[in-house]
């Protein structure tokens, strides 16, 4: 059996389900693929995430993404590129935004931002 995770509050496999075989081109996460191929007729990878309903990936999630799901070979240079990436530049990125998101939720969160933000600006 896969290596389970957990989205949000949600267990999902990690690199494929019972009822789906994972190929080369797509990780599968419950019933619906991460990545799909481009020629796919409804092109869902090509979509915006459902806000509403669906919580973002925990950053844990993302790192086994780059690290074990079947998007390319177990090891070589396109699996070790794809791990470097995701150290580098898509989980800071990605963790940048949490932060801020987490930050705008609350209105005391916001306010006290914003007003730290303004007195350090007048104070340099």
């Amino acid at each position: 059996m896969a290596e389970q995770l957990t989205l949000g509050s949600s267990p999902v496999s990690s690199l494929q389900s019972e009822k789906t075989q994972a190929t080369p081109t797509s990780a599968v996460f419950g019933d619906k693929t991460l990545h799909s191929p481009v020629t796919e007729s409804d092109n869902s990878s090509w979509r915006p995430p459902e806000i509403w309903s669906t919580p973002r990936p925990p950053l844990s999630a993302i790192w086994a993404y780059a690290r074990k799901a079947p998007w390319t070979t177990s090891e070589g240079p396109l699996r070790k590129a794809g791990q470097i990436e995701a150290v580098v530049l898509v989980m800071p990125v990605i963790a940048i935004g949490y932060y801020l998101l987490w930050l705008w939720e609350r209105p005391s969160r916001r306010y006290f931002a914003l007003i730290t933000g303004l007195v350090l600006y007048l104070a340099l």
